[in-house]
């Protein structure tokens, strides 16, 4: 019985250290899996302040083109009045050219 006992606990003492070793290689996995998340965390973080960044130039960009663009629109008004004034007046000359003639 002395040696059944001996050669159970040197069986259970087997199966504890192959136990062990799976705990570890599962361990060591797991921490991979962690390492790889926080790496991939990481790159969206950056990415994610990368198009912010891009996103507020983009934006002072486009209020920049708004601004010209509006700029232009009341340039463009300005020149439409003085034309028609210009029209007017010519119009005028004519009518008083006529009014010589006659």
């Amino acid at each position: 019985k002395v040696e059944d006992l001996e050669k159970f606990k040197q069986s259970h003492e087997a199966e504890l250290d192959h136990m062990n070793v799976r705990l570890q290689g599962a361990m060591a996995a797991l921490q991979s899996e962690k390492d790889e998340v926080s790496s991939l965390q990481k790159q969206a973080a950056d990415l994610t302040k990368d198009h912010l960044l891009k996103v507020g130039e983009l934006s002072t960009s486009l209020e920049s083109v708004r601004k010209d663009r509006q700029e232009c629109v009341s340039k463009l008004e300005v020149l439409n009045a003085q034309m028609a004034a210009l029209r007017e007046a010519q119009n005028k000359s004519k009518e008083q050219q006529m009014e010589q003639i006659s």
